[in-house]
């Protein structure tokens, strides 16, 4: 269970990051597509960043948006950039 948990708090931080870098977006604008390192040890695997990044994103800018990652040595994981509509 507490696997879960970092999973979810994992993504929670990534969320917050993707919402300070959205910051300049215009009203109403949406989160089109987000891109993504993932570290081979960052303890996440890409299916379960994805069902965390879909479920907290509901009813958000970026709830919708398409997820772009890229498998990076290490643990980080990190945001690259977004893109908006």
């Amino acid at each position: 269970m507490s696997f879960c948990v970092h999973e979810a708090g994992v993504v929670e931080d990534l969320i917050e990051s993707i919402a300070q870098a959205s910051k300049n977006a215009k009203d109403g604008q949406k989160i089109k597509k987000v891109y993504i390192r993932l570290g081979k040890s960052a303890g996440l695997t890409e299916a379960s960043l994805r069902f965390w990044f879909e479920y907290l994103g509901r009813g958000t800018k970026l709830e919708g948006a398409i997820l772009e990652l890229s498998q990076v040595e290490g643990g980080e994981v990190a945001v690259d950039s977004i893109e908006t509509t």
